[in-house]
C-alpha cells in the first residue's frame, strides 16, 4: 500500500477498515514486505535485543556484517528512548559496536527502527521522541525538518513489514495507525 501527495491536494487515506488522517504535501507512506529479521540476524552474525531496535544501514542487503555502518544518531536516540521508558537497543556484532556513518544534509537520516515485543502505548512514545530529537537538531538552521523513517514490525502471520515514511517531521505522528495496521496485516 502506497499514499502519497505531491503538490496535489492531500486526501483522506482508507487501510482496511482504519482511517488514517490526510497525508499533507510532500509526505509519503509506503508498506512493503520485509525480509525475515531473525534468519537475517542469524546470517550475519548479530545479536538482537527485543524492544525497539535501531537496525544498521543495510541490514536487509548486505553480503556480510563488515559492511553495516550504524546511523550517527543512533546512539543518541537509544540514550533518549530509554529515558522516555522506552526498552530500545543498537544491534550488536559479536558484542561489538558497529561503526557509524553520518550524512550531511538537509534530510535527516535516521535508522530503521524494529519493533519487536513492543506495546501499543510504546509506538506514539517512540515516534514522538524521534519527532523531537529531529526538530531539535534541526533547530537554528533555515531548514523546514524533514525526515525518512523505516519502522519494520512483524505481522500476527510471523511476515516482517517495512512502513515507510518521509516528509515533515510533524507528520510522523500519521505513522502509528500504518504500524499498526501492518502489524494486523495477514494478506
Amino acid at each position: 500500500m502506497t499514499h502519497e501527495t505531491r503538490g496535489g491536494t492531500p486526501r483522506l487515506v482508507v487501510l482496511g477498515e482504519e482511517t488514517v488522517p490526510a497525508l499533507r504535501e510532500n509526505q509519503m507512506i509506503e508498506a512493503a514486505g520485509y525480509v525475515n529479521v531473525n534468519e537475517r540476524m542469524a546470517e550475519l552474525g548479530l545479536t538482537s535485543p527485543a524492544g525497539v531496535v535501531l537496525l544498521p544501514r543495510g541490514f536487509a542487503d548486505v553480503s556480510g556484517s563488515h559492511e553495516l555502518l550504524d546511523e550517527s544518531d543512533a546512539l543518541d536516540l537509544v540514550k533518549l528512548l530509554k529515558s522516555e521508558g522506552v526498552d530500545a537497543a543498537l544491534v550488536t556484532r559479536k558484542g561489538e559496536k558497529l561503526p557509524t556513518i553520518a550524512e550531511h544534509d538537509i534530510l535527516a537520516h535516521l535508522p530503521d527502527l524494529l519493533l519487536q515485543g513492543v506495546t501499543v502505548g510504546m509506538i506514539p512514545i517512540t515516534l514522538g521522541v524521534i519527532g523531537n530529537y529531529v526538530y531539535d537538531k534541526l533547530i537554528g538552521t533555515f531548514v523546514k525538518p524533514d525526515v525518512r523513517l523505516n519502522v519494520i514490525v512483524k505481522r500476527q502471520d510471523g511476515e516482517y513489514t517495512r512502513v515507510s515514511y518521509q516528509g515533515p517531521v510533524d507528520g510522523l505522528k500519521v505513522l502509528e495507525k500504518t504500524i499498526q495496521e501492518a502489524v494486523r496485516d495477514d494478506h
